[in-house]
C-alpha cells in the first residue's frame, strides 16, 4: 500500500446521510446524520479558558415521579445534593460566526445516559453496594422505551454557559457538522438528493440556494442549505478535505508489517531511525526530519493479512522462476514468471470466508542493449491477478427467518441478524448489544413470561415481566458453558412438561424452567452416540418421554432413561429442519420432504421429494413451507412469493410466516388469518435480507484483471550532444505482486543535452 502526504496534512472525506445506503431502514449515528450536531445560540460570548459550560438537573417533583416510573427513584436524592457538572470539552465544541454557538459532538441521550451511571456509581459508592447488590443502568440502550425516557428526562435539564440556561430540548439541527478531524482545509462539498450520483455545490444551478462555512480549527462545518434538500430520504452530503497532522507523525493504520516501510521526502528514500521511526502497533510513522508545508511524504508499506488480531483467511504461497539470457555482448534478456497464491487455512469455514482466494501471476521480460554510442533499457509485464485486493468480496448468502414464537402478544422471528420482535403494529431489531448470547438466532420458543433464544453463542433467556420488558437489561439472561450447556452453539429448543430441552453442537442438555440458575439441575447428555450426531438442528419431546432429534443425518429417537438412541425409518442420511410433536405423532420437516411416525413408526410422507423448512399446527390444521411457499394441508396457499423457512401461530388462529430472502436480498414476513394476508417487507421489520456472516462465491471470469506495463529509456552519443528519451505506459489493470494500489497513466520525456562551443551549454 502507498500513502502520501503533503507538509503536515492528510485527506479526509465524510458522508452525511439520514440512513445507510444498503439498510434505508436504519438511522445513521449521529456524527453522521444529515440532521447535524444540536446547536444552542448564546446569549453572550464564550471566553475559551474562562467560560464554564455544565449539564443541570432539575430536581423538581416532575424529576422524582419519572425516575420513579423507569425504577430509578433512588437517584432523585443523589441527584437532588448534585445536580450539576461540567461538561468535559469533547463533548462539545464553541464557533463564532455572527453569535457564538456552543455545538453538541454527542448526543444528547449520550450525555444523559454517562450522567445517570455516574448517579448510579456514586450511589452505590455512597452506600456501599457491590457485586449482585449493586444498582445498574437498567434500561437497554438505543431501544424505543430508553429513548422514551431519556427524552422526558430532557425536559428536566439544562446546558449551563457561564450561569445563563439553555433547555436541553430548545437544540436545534441542520446547520453544523462534525468532520472528525481538526485543522480542516481544503473543503470541497457535494450533495446529492438519490443518495448516489453528487454535484459540487459550486455548479452554478446549485450555488445560490447552497452554501457552507468551514470552522477550520475546529472541524466543524456550517450548512445553509434549501428545506427542500432535507426533505428527501437519500439526500446526501459529501464532504472531502485536508487536515492537519499533528507535529510530524502521520496515521498509516494497523496491521503494518514491520520492516516493509519505504518512506520517501520529496522522492528520497529516508533511513529508520535516523530519518523517521514507527510504531507498528498503532500503525504511527514519526518523522525526525524537517518537513515544510510543501514537502511531499510517500510511504510505501506491506499490511498483514488478518489485521485487527484476526486470523488470516487463508495461507500464500510464492512462486518464481528467472531465467537470465545473455543473448550477445550487446543484448542480455532476464525473463521472469512469479506467482502469489492463496490457500484456505485448517480454520477456513467455507461458508464464513469473506473474500475469495486470489491467484495473482506476474511475467516479465527485462531486457538492456548496449552498441557503440547507444545503450537502452526496456521492461514489458503483464499482470493475471483473479480476484484481486480491490474485487474479491463474496457476496452475502441470503437470509432468513430460522423460527417464529408468540408469546404474550409479542411476536419473535430469529434469524442470523438477531431477533425481530412485532408487537402493537410495531417492529425492532434486538442484537447481542441488548441481551442476546450471539447475533445469530437458530430458534426460539416461548411459555407464559419468558422466551427462550438458542444462539450461536449460547441459550438466552427473556423474562417478559414489566413495562416495555425488552428494554430493560435485567430481563436478558444468557447461559453458556459455565452454566450448564455442553457447547455454546445452541440450535435448538423444546418445552416439555416445565423442562426445557436444548440441542447444541455437541450433546443436549435438559433443565427444569424453575432451576435455569442451578447448575445441579442442569442434565448433560454427551455419549458418543451423540455427540457424532453432530448439530442438533432440531429436537422435540412426546409425552413418554421420547426426544427426538433432527441432524444432517437423520431422525432419531433418543431414550433419557437408558441412554438408547435408535434411527427413525425411512429418514437416513436426510437433514431434518425441524420438528414438532402432537398426540403423539411427530412431524419432521426435512431436505427430502414432510414425513409423519406414530408411536415410532413412519406413517409415510405427507409431502415427498421438495425440501420442507418448517412445519406447525394451527387450530388442528398442519401448515408447513417449502420453496414454493406456505401451504396447508387443506389446499390453502396464502403465500408462493419464495420459500418460507419458519412457520408459526399467532396465538389467535391465524399464521405467522418468514421466508428466505432471494436473489434481491427482499425477505417478507407474511401473516395470513381469517382469509387476509399481509406481506411485511424488509423496509418494514427491519430484517436485513443479507446474512451478515456467510458467503457465496463470485465467478473468477468476471473479477479477473489483466493488464500490462511497457517501460523504455535509451541515452544516444551524437557528437558534443547526448540525446536520452523515456517512455512509459502503465494499465490500471496492472499490480505488482503484493502492492495494494493502481496507476493508469501514459508519459514520454526527449532531452537533449550538451556544450556546442566554449561557455554554451
Amino acid at each position: 500500500e502507498s500513502k502520501t502526504f503533503v507538509g503536515h496534512s492528510a485527506h479526509g472525506e465524510v458522508t452525511f446521510s439520514f440512513s445507510p445506503p444498503d439498510r434505508p431502514w436504519e438511522v445513521q449515528p449521529y456524527p453522521r446524520n444529515l440532521d447535524g450536531l444540536f446547536h444552542y445560540e448564546l446569549s453572550a460570548p464564550y471566553i475559551e479558558g474562562f467560560s464554564e459550560v455544565d449539564l443541570e438537573f432539575s430536581p423538581a417533583s416532575g424529576l422524582k415521579e419519572l425516575l420513579t416510573n423507569y425504577g430509578l427513584g433512588y437517584l432523585y436524592k443523589t441527584i437532588s445534593e448534585s445536580p450539576r457538572e461540567e461538561l468535559k470539552q469533547g463533548a462539545f465544541a464553541v464557533v463564532a460566526d455572527e453569535s457564538d454557538y456552543l455545538v453538541l459532538l454527542r448526543h444528547p441521550h449520550d450525555l444523559l445516559r454517562a450522567r445517570i451511571s455516574d448517579y448510579i456509581k456514586a450511589y452505590n459508592q455512597e452506600n456501599g453496594l457491590t457485586g449482585k447488590e449493586k444498582e445498574t443502568y437498567p434500561l437497554n440502550p438505543g431501544t424505543d422505551y430508553e429513548r422514551a425516557f431519556l427524552d422526558a428526562l430532557s425536559a428536566h435539564v439544562n446546558i449551563t454557559v457561564d450561569g445563563t440556561n439553555y433547555p436541553l430540548t430548545s437544540g436545534g439541527r441542520r446547520k453544523f457538522y462534525y468532520l472528525g478531524e481538526k485543522g480542516v482545509k481544503d473543503v470541497e462539498v457535494e450533495v446529492s438528493v438519490d443518495g448516489a450520483t453528487f454535484r459540487p455545490i459550486t455548479d452554478p444551478d446549485l450555488a445560490s440556494a447552497y452554501s457552507v462555512t468551514p470552522f477550520p480549527e475546529e472541524g466543524i462545518l456550517e450548512v445553509d442549505f434549501p428545506p427542500e434538500f432535507y426533505a428527501g430520504k437519500r439526500s446526501a452530503m459529501r464532504v472531502s478535505f485536508s487536515y492537519s497532522v499533528s507535529g510530524n507523525a502521520y496515521p498509516l493504520g494497523l496491521s503494518i508489517v514491520p520492516g516493509s516501510e519505504k518512506v520517501y521526502l520529496n522522492g528520497k528514500l529516508l533511513t529508520r531511525d535516523t530519518d523517521y521511526t514507527i510504531d507498528y502497533e498503532v500503525g504511527m510513522l514519526i518523522l525526525l526530519v524537517d518537513v515544510k508545508d510543501s514537502d511531499t511524504i510517500k510511504i510505501d508499506y506491506e499490511r498483514a493479512r488478518g489485521g485487527l488480531g484476526s486470523s488470516a483467511e487463508y495461507s500464500r504461497d510464492f512462486y518464481g522462476v528467472s531465467l537470465q539470457l545473455p543473448v550477445s555482448d550487446s543484448l542480455s534478456l532476464e525473463g521472469s514468471l512469479l506467482q502469489a497464491a492463496d490457500h484456505p487455512t485448517p480454520l477456513t469455514d467455507p461458508d464464513k470466508a469473506r473474500t475469495m482466494p486470489n491467484t495473482h501471476t506476474v511475467s516479465g521480460l527485462v531486457g538492456r542493449v548496449d552498441l557503440d554510442g547507444l545503450s537502452a533499457n526496456f521492461t514489458l509485464g503483464w499482470s493475471d491477478d483473479r480476484f484481486p485486493f480491490d474485487d474479491n468480496a463474496r457476496v452475502n448468502l441470503p437470509n432468513a427467518v430460522a423460527a417464529i414464537a408468540t408469546v404474550d402478544g409479542y411476536a419473535f422471528f430469529a434469524h442470523a441478524a438477531g431477533v425481530s420482535v412485532y408487537h402493537d403494529g410495531d417492529w425492532d431489531l434486538y442484537t447481542a448489544a441488548d441481551g442476546l448470547s450471539a447475533n445469530r438466532v437458530y430458534d426460539v420458543r416461548g411459555v407464559e413470561g419468558r422466551v427462550f433464544f438458542a444462539t450461536a453463542g449460547g441459550l438466552t433467556v427473556l423474562d417478559l415481566s414489566g413495562d416495555s420488558p425488552l428494554a430493560r437489561v435485567e430481563n436478558w439472561h444468557r447461559y453458556s458453558t459455565d452454566a450448564g450447556l455442553p457447547n455454546s452453539a445452541v440450535h435448538s429448543l423444546a418445552v416439555t412438561d416445565g423442562t426445557l430441552w436444548i440441542g447444541t453442537e455437541g450433546g443436549i442438555a435438559a433443565v427444569p424452567l424453575d432451576s435455569l440458575d442451578e447448575p445441579e439441575s442442569w442434565e448433560i447428555y454427551v455419549s458418543q452416540e451423540i455427540l457424532d450426531l453432530g448439530p442438533i438442528r432440531a429436537i422435540g419431546t412426546s409425552s413418554a418421554g421420547t426426544v427426538y432429534l433432527g441432524t444432517d443425518h437423520g431422525l432419531f429417537a433418543f431414550d433419557p432413561e437408558t441412554g438408547e438412541l435408535s434411527p427413525m425409518s425411512g429418514m437416513s442420511g436426510v437433514r431434518v429442519n425441524r420438528i414438532i410433536v402432537r398426540d403423539g405423532t411427530v412431524y419432521a420437516a426435512s431436505d427430502l420432504g414432510l414425513r409423519g411416525f406414530k408411536d415410532g413408526v413412519g406413517t409415510g410422507w405427507i409431502v415427498f421429494g421438495t425440501p420442507v423448512y418448517s412445519v406447525a399446527i394451527v387450530e388442528g390444521t398442519l401448515w408447513y413451507g417449502d420453496e414454493a411457499g406456505l401451504h396447508s394441508l387443506t389446499g390453502d396457499a396464502p403465500y408462493t412469493g419464495g420459500a418460507v423457512t419458519a412457520v408459526s401461530s399467532d396465538g389467535e388462529g391465524g399464521v405467522w410466516a418468514g421466508t428466505r430472502a432471494g436473489e434481491d436480498y427482499v425477505l417478507e414476513v407474511v401473516h395470513a388469518a381469517g382469509g387476509t394476508v399481509e406481506r411485511y417487507p424488509t423496509t418494514v421489520t427491519q430484517i436485513d435480507g443479507r446474512d451478515p456472516g456467510r458467503f457465496s462465491d463470485i465467478p473468477a471470469a468476471d473479477h479477473t484483471a489483466r493488464g500490462g506495463i511497457v517501460r523504455a529509456d535509451f541515452n544516444r552519443a551524437l557528437g558534443p550532444f547526448t540525446l536520452t528519451g523515456a517512455f512509459e505506459t502503465v494499465s490500471p489493470e496492472f499490480t505488482a505482486i503484493g502492492r495494494l494500489g493502481r496507476e493508469d497513466r501514459t508519459g514520454w520525456s526527449l532531452e537533449l543535452d550538451g556544450d556546442p562551443v566554449d561557455g554554451l551549454s
